[in-house]
């Protein structure tokens, strides 16, 4: 009984420390899931949609890398496609 206590807490709190963000390209549209307050590589250079669910700083390269942007929760749209090499989600 303990353990699947303790489970269960620790999945919800992993849970908790992800969001979940919405990417579309030219070929589809998928959900990331991004760790809270870490850096992840999307390594997309065609992205016409960002959907967020909080503030996330969008870089051009990897790693968190190249030139940034502050996006605020919302959608995100673009004409023309937009490189997006990593994610940052506060």
């Amino acid at each position: 009984m303990y353990a699947t206590l303790i489970l269960l807490l620790a999945t919800s709190t992993a849970l908790a420390k992800t969001i979940t963000v919405g990417i579309g390209t030219s070929e589809a549209s998928r959900p990331l899931h991004v760790p809270v307050g870490e850096c992840t590589d999307v390594d997309e250079e065609e992205v016409y949609t960002l959907d967020l669910k909080q503030p996330c700083r969008a870089f051009t390269g990897v790693m968190c890398t190249g030139q940034t942007v502050l996006l605020n929760p919302g959608e995100h749209t673009s004409i023309t496609p937009v490189p997006v090499g990593s994610l940052l989600c506060e």
